[in-house]
């Protein structure tokens, strides 16, 4: 069985050397042009100039979402404006960012999580049924619940999907399910899977209504840009809406979906490439590592592990010189540069340039390199 897309994602932000400068965020919409950024283990946010904004000061900040971001002060989170000021205050153990209106919030490891508005107003009561609630997508969220007892040998968590008054109107029949994308959601077999959790049961699509529109594959992602990977006999492909594959599987596994036209695959090689949504090859199969496109631009790793910038040509813009490097958002990019006992974190622009940086020393503790701020 193939490793998902997602887990090589989480060890791959967990490996990196610049780990506590760096930022691993899903990339999601947002209509912020703050970016968050941390120094000495405090978080704070510039602009795309690389002016700071709002001082580092939040123990952990997110990127803005509906105007507001999700920003945690002493283990506890809370939402804050553009001025960093705290408009819904920290009371929060848990949180999720703004999306569509509500946000996932729970005060405590003992109490159920329920849904605010951008006011902090409870928007969606607690249900003591659920054991865990996801967010908002396409007017729809995931929920997960015990369908079995509460003894170990009879518990048996389902998921399904709640609407904006908290209604159930997608039964807990599924083993496993992921957000709605495009429309679509990818849901697991309710079938019991022995041998490893039931995320790698296997996996169709639904509806908003829960009407299955696919057959079931070995393994699926959600769908971006009209197209969907999946697995089929440990080869991965893409489908579109109605289940028909457009891209024969034969990719080891899909290291990022499509965007902007390009999704990067894993080939027998062991080296990653980009195609396009015809399954054409617009580079060789010759990086290691990858982000997504974005801005016209996606980073790449190549041999000697530095790296660069590629556009939709798959032809180099900025030569690779970076230690670590990620996609383009809001007109800038994190990146990493290493050189002995120092190193440089911050963010360049389209050009190469550097518009915010910081001078850094790698020390070693343990087996890990710790980073800290020198300037």
């Amino acid at each position: 069985m193939k490793t998902s897309p997602k887990i090589k994602l989480f060890f791959f932000c967990l490996a990196f050397f610049f780990s506590s400068n760096s930022i691993c965020f899903a990339q999601h919409e947002t209509d912020s042009t703050l970016i968050p950024f941390e120094v000495n283990e405090k978080w704070g946010y510039i602009n795309n100039k690389g002016k700071i904004v709002i001082k580092p000061q939040f123990d952990e900040a997110d990127k803005f979402s509906e105007g507001l971001a999700r920003a945690q002060i002493e283990l506890k989170s809370g939402f804050i404006d553009s001025k960093g000021k705290f408009v819904i205050e920290p009371i929060y153990t848990f949180a999720f960012s703004f999306s569509e209106g509500l946000a996932v919030v729970g005060k405590d490891m003992d109490s159920r999580w329920f849904y605010i508005d951008h006011n902090g107003k409870t928007a969606i009561e607690p249900n003591p049924k659920f054991i865990w609630l996801g967010s908002f997508n396409d007017g729809l969220a995931q929920f997960s619940m015990n369908i079995g007892g509460n003894s170990t040998d009879s518990y048996d968590a389902r998921s399904g999907f709640i609407d904006k008054t908290g209604k159930i109107v997608i039964q807990p029949k599924f083993a496993d399910a992921e957000a709605f994308s495009d429309a679509l959601a990818v849901v697991s077999d309710d079938k019991p899977n022995k041998n490893t959790q039931a995320y790698f049961n296997k996996k169709t699509f639904i509806d908003t209504k829960g009407n299955i529109l696919t057959p079931f594959f070995d393994s699926a992602e959600n769908f971006s840009e009209g197209l969907a990977a999946v697995e089929i006999n440990n080869y991965w492909g893409f489908i579109d809406k109605t289940g028909k594959i457009v891209i024969d599987p034969q990719f080891d596994f899909i290291l990022r979906e499509f965007s902007e036209g390009i999704a990067f695959v894993h080939c027998k090689n062991d080296k990653v490439g980009a195609i396009d949504k015809t399954g054409k090859m617009i580079t060789g199969c010759i990086f290691d590592e990858s982000w997504g496109f974005s801005e016209g631009l996606a980073p790449v790793q190549v041999e000697n592990k530095k790296w660069g910038f590629i556009n939709s040509k798959g032809k180099f813009v900025l030569k690779p010189q970076f230690d670590y490097a990620q996609s383009f958002f809001n007109g800038l990019a994190q990146v990493g540069i290493k050189k002995g006992k120092w190193g440089w974190s911050g963010f360049i622009n389209h050009n190469g340039n550097f518009v915010f940086k910081r001078k850094v020393s790698m020390k070693k503790e343990k087996s890990d390199n710790k980073i800290e701020d020198i300037e």
